[in-house]
Order: C-alpha cells, then structure tokens, then sequence
C-alpha cells in the first residue's frame, strides 16, 4: 500500500485550521504536530575603531510542524490530488498591454528660438560681440534643420509606432487568451476544495 508523506510548517494558532483543510485532501495526521521555538542568536560583525563591538542578531523561529500521510490506493485519488493542486495554484493575471500613443515630432524648438533672440539681444547690447550673434546664427541654423528634417523625423516615428500598433494588437489577442486562461483557473480554484469534500464524503 502505497503511501506518500508531506511536512507542513505553520504558526502556532493555525495548527488547527491547517489539520482541517489538508484532510479535505485525503491527508491524515500523523502523530502529534510538533511545536518548534528557537532562541535569539547574536553573531559578531565587526569592532570599531574605539574597541566597541557590534553584533548581528538572528530572530528565532516559533513554528509548529505537522506531518501528514496520504494512501495513493484511496478512492478518486487522481481527481483529488489534480483538484488540491487547482486549490493552492495561484493563478496570476495577466497584464492587459499598453496601447502606444503617436507624438508628432516638433517643426520648431521654443528652447532654440528663444536663445537665438537672446543670442541676437546680446549681441547688440555687448556692443556688438560677434560672439553673440554667432550664438543665435546658431540656434536659429539649428530649428532651419528641424525644419529640414521633419518630414524623415516624422516618417521614423510613424514608422516605429505603427510597427507599435501591430506588436499591441498582437499582445492583445494574447492577453485575451491568457485572460481566459486565468478566469478558468480562478473558477476551478474556489470549485476545487467543494468537489474534493464531496469526493471525500
């Protein structure tokens, strides 16, 4: 007669509940569960410069173990152990994809326009310093080149957001299975532990 063992650790006060639940399964206590309470342990670590020690301290642990015992050979053992583990699966759902956003890229930059009148402002109030003038014959060659290349900017975005598009329709047709996957092993999760009582009783 074959028979397989588990070992189960739990706090204390859900010793009783945890006996209850398992024997839902087909599992039977054996012997007496036994209550385990270790010390506070204190390790060194390191002394500082002064000569002061310093220690890691390592809680102790207050835990009871039960050990149970199921026969292989019991009645309906296939549909009881697949529906235990339906109970304590812990199905995860799925994350529903992030649909992308298109952002056209700017004609111009406000940021630039900005120092180029600032570059041409200076120029003139520092009595004509070339370098100034050099500055907003910079920042307004820079936006004449956002200009420019708008069109091949715009052509890259759009180009990567449709291929966005495609990838989240993809991810969605997807979730959407996983998604049922989920809900069906949610349901056969809260069905599980009635049908193994019923096998059971």
């Amino acid at each position: 007669m074959a028979k397989e063992t588990k070992f189960i650790q739990v706090k204390p006060h859900q010793v009783e509940a945890t006996i209850d639940m398992w024997q839902n399964f087909g599992w039977e206590l054996m012997g007496a569960p036994q209550e385990i309470k270790t010390q506070d342990v204190q390790v060194f670590d390191y002394q500082s410069n002064d000569g002061t020690k310093y220690y890691k301290t390592t809680k102790g642990e207050h835990y009871t173990k039960i050990t149970f015992q199921r026969d292989k050979s019991m009645p309906n053992y296939d549909q009881i152990v697949a529906l235990e583990n339906a109970y304590y699966s812990n199905p995860e759902r799925p994350s529903k994809p992030v649909e992308p956003v298109y952002k056209s890229p700017a004609r111009l930059s406000v940021f630039f326009i900005i120092l180029a009148i600032a570059g041409i402002v200076l120029f003139f109030v520092a009595n004509y310093n070339i370098i100034f003038i050099g500055i907003g014959g910079l920042f307004i060659l820079l936006n004449v080149i956002k200009i420019l290349t708008y069109n091949s900017r715009h052509a890259k975005l759009k180009a990567e957001f449709d291929n966005a598009t495609d990838e989240y329709k993809k991810n969605c047709e997807i979730y959407s299975k996983n998604l049922e996957a989920y809900e069906e092993a949610v349901k056969n999760k809260n069905e599980a532990l009635g049908r193994a009582q019923a096998l059971m009783g």
